[in-house]
């Protein structure tokens, strides 16, 4: 569902303008150089289309003079997405409201860039539209990071879930996010009744006071291996398990939560040894 963009200045209680508010070409000036985003503008009355410098650059295109017309404006994408684009502004000028798209561009040096916009309208004292404005922003580069963090995530799943050692992924409050098969069968649990969303220590609820003060430890970033007895869903212990604690991470570094790891015992010490 599209939403209308309205834009309104805010005011103190004594109707005096907020500090800020006089500086406010100022500030977009410089929100738009950090975030190295291009301005546009489409003027209804003769359907022209004006690009900024940043916005010529952004698409692989000479500044020239700034206007550029808008049939041309809209060939910049892949053809695909230069449909879906020209769709937008017509259902812009029609319904008065705003949009936002990410499309393709291929530059002249062959690039493929992905190209994000956002859109809004102004509207006359009659409540005719008059021009349509916005800003580019080039996401490449984003939406690269991303896929290698979601297919990182994907396949950590993957490892989690076929894992021949009980194996779980939880985040920063203990919930399961991923569980292996076999962490199903060493706990006696029921195969058919999934644990994701759940906590552990409701899951788990015999576990000692000491083995949550080292989920702390490990949530701060420390890996921990204990060489003793696990304790199974029921609140029995296992005599021949030891296990490891240790903390995964999101994209940024931080601590994201814990994936838990039962193995035979002696086997932590064994390859200590080695």
């Amino acid at each position: 569902m599209k939403q209308h963009v309205k834009t309104t200045l805010l005011k103190n209680m004594g109707g005096q303008v907020e500090p800020l508010e006089a500086h406010s070409g100022s500030l977009m000036q410089l929100v738009l150089r950090i975030r190295d985003c291009g301005t546009w503008r489409i003027d209804l009355a003769g359907y022209t289309c004006h690009w900024s410098p940043a916005s010529c650059r952004l698409h692989g295109l000479e500044p020239e003079n700034g206007t550029i017309p808008l049939d041309r404006a809209i060939r910049v994408y892949h053809p695909y997405d230069a449909k879906q684009v020209a769709e937008l502004i017509k259902e812009a000028i029609v319904e008065r409201c705003g949009f936002r798209y990410v499309a393709r561009v291929t530059r002249p040096d062959g690039q493929i860039r992905l190209i994000e916009c956002a859109a809004t309208t102004e509207l006359s004292e009659t409540g005719k539209i008059e021009s349509l404005f916005g800003i580019f922003r080039d996401i490449t580069e984003t939406c690269a990071v991303k896929d290698v963090a979601d297919s990182r995530g994907a396949a950590l799943r993957s490892i989690i879930q076929f894992s021949p050692a009980p194996t779980a992924m939880l985040d920063r409050n203990m919930h399961y996010l991923e569980v292996s098969r076999t962490w199903y069968e060493f706990h006696g649990l029921p195969p058919d009744k999934s644990i994701l969303g759940k906590s552990h220590y409701a899951v788990v609820p015999g576990i000692p006071a000491k083995w949550r003060v080292e989920h702390q430890r490990a949530l701060r970033g420390e890996t921990i291996m204990r060489d003793s007895a696990v304790v199974a869903a029921e609140g029995k212990t296992s005599s021949a398990s030891g296990s490891i604690v240790l903390p995964w991470h999101t994209p940024s570094g931080n601590v994201g939560g814990l994936i838990l790891m039962v193995t035979p015992r002696g086997q932590l010490e064994s390859s200590a040894a080695a």
